[in-house]
């Protein structure tokens, strides 16, 4: 698993907007620090340099502060 940000603020549609290192794919899969599903990226917001992503929630509770998560992929899965 590899950090790649966190949750700074909820938004008013059940979305919530995360700061991020640097903007993955729409669609992409984020997790918790345990590896459990936290939601996908719905959008990418704000400058290259700083971005942050529109997160779509698949859990609820209190999220707000939480690191985020990409899954590492194995060799087999990395395209060359």
């Amino acid at each position: 698993m590899r950090r790649i940000g966190k949750i700074v603020s909820a938004v008013s549609d059940g979305h919530f907007l995360a700061r991020v290192d640097f903007a993955p794919r729409l669609g992409t899969q984020l997790y918790t620090s345990g590896g459990k599903a936290l939601g996908q990226v719905d959008d990418v917001l704000g400058p290259v340099s700083s971005p942050f992503v529109l997160v779509r929630p698949l859990v609820s509770g209190h999220l707000l502060d939480s690191p985020i998560f990409l899954k590492s992929r194995s060799p087999s899965e990395r395209k060359h």
